[in-house]
């Protein structure tokens, strides 16, 4: 879902804390970050590996030296407001550099958001694709665009991969990926083909630079609404049949733009979204309580079935913790895997907890990697 952009003199610069304990302002400018930005520097960064130590060290060379300088990109209009590309984990620094005022703690550079870079696009952009494999290659699969105003298969997918090290999305590596794993799930529904609605990034969030005509279409055809279409298209369809059913998988960042779309779907709807809907979701990037209660608005009852926690995706733990209706609780079945999930969120909630001015913004990431670094799959 997008996230809000505030004015330079909107924002409460006194709550931000320290990013690195290198960047208190001994040599150079201090360097600052909205705490509520732990959730999104976790999704975007790991500074377990080498590529995310790089990307703090670069921020801190940067931000606290040569902050706002001839290779920024800056607001036209507002000058205290900058923003950096940092290449080792694409990523652009958005922050503000201030003087000492009422509305600041000193001078400093304040780090505002994160948003992930999408430099180029391979080939088609977002919207609902007929994906089919073939014997010809090797039963990998194809996207094809698709005009369908209704869904065309049994088995669907929502999602994108995450764009490469070159910055770029793809819906063909999308698409034999998804395949790959819905083969490997639910062969026998699939089939040979199944529906995409692919979303990369930008669509999602809103993140990214994305540029040229077919991204400036294609973000329609990808969007929220175009979605919430083609479910409600689909129901009015088949409203009075009873054994027809369609399942979404919603991988990852997918989960958000479903929550966005269910909202649209709730607005306009004429029958239960449940009568020939189900869904299945991948290490959803979004916290529960809320896939939970949108769903439960359009007639669907989240269930442990419907989530897999299939990988120690640090990001999708982060919002299982970040939610404070802990919806987490008695959604895994055998009672050893919800012990140890429950004793996983405990620790990392009192690592989220810390946000508070004495302590470095790195080091409560690396508490709480450290808290959710115990498996509960």
């Amino acid at each position: 879902m997008p996230i809000p952009t505030l004015k330079a003199h909107q924002i409460d610069y006194s709550r931000f804390i320290l990013f690195h304990p290198n960047a208190n302002g001994d040599n150079g400018r201090p360097v600052f970050i909205d705490p509520e930005l732990i959730v999104r520097f976790m999704e975007l960064v790991d500074i377990s590996d080498a590529l995310g130590r790089d990307l703090a060290g670069e921020i801190i060379t940067k931000l606290k030296a040569v902050a706002g300088g001839a290779t920024s990109d800056s607001n036209l209009s507002n000058a205290s407001q900058h923003r950096d590309y940092f290449v080792s984990q694409n990523v652009y620094v958005t922050y503000t550099i201030l003087q000492s005022s009422p509305i600041s703690k000193k001078s400093a550079v304040y780090i505002t958001d994160l948003e992930r870079a999408l430099k180029t696009e391979a080939q088609g952009g977002p919207g609902l694709y007929n994906t089919s494999s073939s014997a010809q290659r090797g039963r990998d699969w194809k996207p094809n665009p698709s005009t369908d105003t209704t869904m065309p298969t049994t088995l669907g997918a929502i999602g994108a991969l995450k764009p490469n090290a070159q910055a770029e999305t793809s819906v063909d590596n999308t698409a034999v990926a998804f395949g790959r794993y819905l083969a490997a799930k639910d062969m026998k529904r699939l089939g040979g083909e199944y529906s995409l609605f692919y979303t990369p990034s930008y669509v999602i969030d809103q993140y990214g630079k994305w540029i040229g005509a077919a991204q400036k279409t294609g973000k329609e055809k990808g969007s929220p609404k175009a979605l919430a279409q083609l479910m409600l298209n689909t129901e009015n369809n088949l409203w009075s049949q009873t054994t027809h059913r369609f399942c979404w998988y919603v991988f990852g960042d997918g989960a958000k733009q479903l929550l966005t779309a269910l909202g649209d779907y709730h607005a306009q709807q004429k029958h239960s979204l449940g009568r020939h809907h189900e869904f299945v979701f991948i290490d959803p990037k979004v916290p529960l309580g809320q896939l939970k209660s949108q769903l439960q608005q359009v007639g669907i009852e989240l269930t442990p079935d419907m989530v897999k926690l299939e990988s120690n995706d640090l990001a999708t733990k982060m919002h299982v913790i970040a939610d404070s209706s802990d919806t987490y609780q008695n959604f895994l079945r055998a009672p050893e895997k919800q012990q140890q999930l429950d004793k996983v969120v405990t620790a990392a909630k009192e690592q989220f907890s810390k946000r508070t001015p004495n302590i470095y913004f790195v080091d409560i990431v690396k508490g709480l990697e450290q808290s959710l670094s115990g498996g509960w799959i």
